[in-house]
């Protein structure tokens, strides 16, 4: 009785030692990945693409 206990226990840890293991990939953009090429219109109408416009410059882009 007490060892199907323990196996349960086994189980129950394996399955969620599997479950943390997976949600630790990386997904989406970080910090330092290039950005993607992107036109976008400023508060003037004048059009942005994002990976010539702004190469090597500091910016924000908040949606």
């Amino acid at each position: 009785m007490k060892t199907i206990r323990y196996l349960k226990l086994l189980l129950l840890s394996l399955l969620i030692a599997a479950t943390l293991n997976g949600c630790n990939k990386r997904g989406g953009l970080q910090i330092g990945d290039a950005i993607l090429d992107v036109t976008l219109t400023d508060f003037q109408g004048h059009s942005v693409t994002l990976a010539q416009d702004i190469k090597g410059k500091v910016s924000l882009v908040r949606f």
